[in-house]
């Protein structure tokens, strides 16, 4: 794992706050389509990320990542 300088801060914590290089970059590499993807507000986590599934009269059909519509 590269050092970052500002982690230095959090001594022995600091691998247990930011991923590995390679499990960012991976993050990093993840297709997203903002034309089917979305954030949904979420009363549990603030916000959760969903798939668009339909679209009709200007309302929006959500399933959450858990299965929720």
């Amino acid at each position: 794992m590269s050092r970052d300088a500002g982690m230095e801060v959090f001594g022995e914590a600091a691998p247990y706050l930011r991923k590995s290089e390679k499990e960012r970059i991976e993050a990093q590499n993840q297709p997203f389509d903002a034309k089917t993807y979305c954030f949904v507000a979420d009363p549990e986590v603030e916000y959760t990320k969903g798939k668009i599934k339909a679209a009709q009269d200007g309302k929006i059909t959500v399933e959450t990542e858990d299965g929720r519509v």
